[in-house]
């Protein structure tokens, strides 16, 4: 569990996996810290792995600064 800041907004007890390479948000959490959707993009980039056997498609895309600091 971390506190990190994503755009400005500081954000408490996210659960971050250190080896996962894919990272999920869902739209009522960036509407909450006021990312403005028009800043996710449609991607079609193939990910293995996540599903066993089976290969997921990611519909959308978005980056966002984060900060991990000490308080």
């Amino acid at each position: 569990m971390v506190d990190p800041i994503i755009s400005m907004k500081c954000l408490t007890k996210v659960l971050v996996d250190g080896s996962s390479g894919l990272n999920i948000m869902y739209v009522e959490k960036l509407d909450a810290i006021g990312i403005d959707l028009s800043r996710v993009r449609l991607t079609g980039v193939p990910f293995h792995g996540i599903v066993s056997g089976k290969q997921v498609v990611s519909l959308r895309q978005i980056d966002l600064p984060v900060t991990f600091s000490d308080r």
